[in-house]
């Protein structure tokens, strides 16, 4: 539950960060002054680009875990032919716990 929440945010805060970005308004005038560093049309641009690929990264992050999560679910309720092993499913579970921390290291 954790993830799709995080997984939404992160798509909230992509679609203002691109609003931002394309805006022609007055908008960006008062967020100059919250930026380090250079000032410049192209360090600016840089930079909100920057972020803008990693909250897409974290985002992609948080939906890889839910979907290693919910397959999960889906494999401890079947039958144990031999196909399904124990390590499988325990595998599976561990790439989703990693992705979920690099979705939040990010």
């Amino acid at each position: 539950m954790g993830s799709t929440l995080m997984a939404t945010t992160s798509v909230l805060l992509c679609t203002a960060l691109a609003a931002v970005i394309s805006s022609t308004y007055s908008i960006k005038k008062p967020l100059k002054d919250t930026i380090y560093g250079a000032h410049g049309e192209m360090m600016v641009a840089l930079k909100y680009v920057t972020l803008l690929m990693l909250f897409l990264f974290s985002f992609i992050c948080y939906s890889l875990s839910i979907r290693f999560t919910n397959q999960v679910n889906f494999l401890i309720n079947c039958t144990s032919d031999g196909i399904v092993t124990a390590e499988y499913v325990a595998e599976i579970l561990e790439r989703g716990v990693l992705l979920c921390t690099v979705g939040n290291s990010q």
